[in-house]
């Protein structure tokens, strides 16, 4: 009887800390920007729409204390942008809305998301905040939607019939 308590509190321990835990977990951001800044102004000049790029931080999955932080696009093939500020390109060039494919996040915690509208000299914070996956959420002049990557529908593409 002892064995099958203690295995069963084993179990138990195991089942509620694995619902707890945050594993990393692939998703997809859509951010749409709002046309006018927090002052009413265009972000770019000649009326532009902004650049869109994002960078996103979340608890290192390692070690519990730290925090890790990744930008979208990287400034190239192969290499990891961690600063907002070493941002040098756009994912969405003069756009509303952008789409970012394939980011690491947190699978049950929330983690925040930075967007920025790139500029050549100084990039405008256009928000940030908190979120969480497949969640809806306001960041500044943005709302985000953070959702799994398998759930992001895919067109169909229509083939002639001989």
């Amino acid at each position: 009887m002892g064995i099958k308590l203690v295995s069963g509190a084993v179990f138990l321990s195991m089942l509620v800390a694995g619902s707890v835990y945050a594993g990393p977990t692939t998703v997809n951001i859509q951010v749409d920007v709002l046309q006018r800044d927090a002052k009413g102004k265009h972000w770019d000049i000649r009326r532009g729409a902004p650049d869109i790029a994002i960078c996103v931080t979340y608890p290192d999955f390692e070690r519990s204390e730290d925090t890790y932080t990744q930008c979208w696009p990287h400034r190239r093939r192969g290499t990891i942008t961690t600063r907002m500020k070493d941002l040098r390109k756009a994912q969405c060039w003069n756009k509303y809305r952008c789409l970012f494919r394939g980011i690491v996040v947190p699978d049950n915690r929330k983690f925040e998301v930075m967007v920025v509208d790139i500029d050549r000299f100084r990039h405008d914070m256009i928000g940030s905040g908190f979120c969480r996956v497949n969640k809806r959420c306001k960041v500044g002049r943005a709302q985000i939607e953070v959702r799994g990557a398998s759930a992001v529908k895919t067109r169909k593409v229509k083939t002639k019939k001989k």
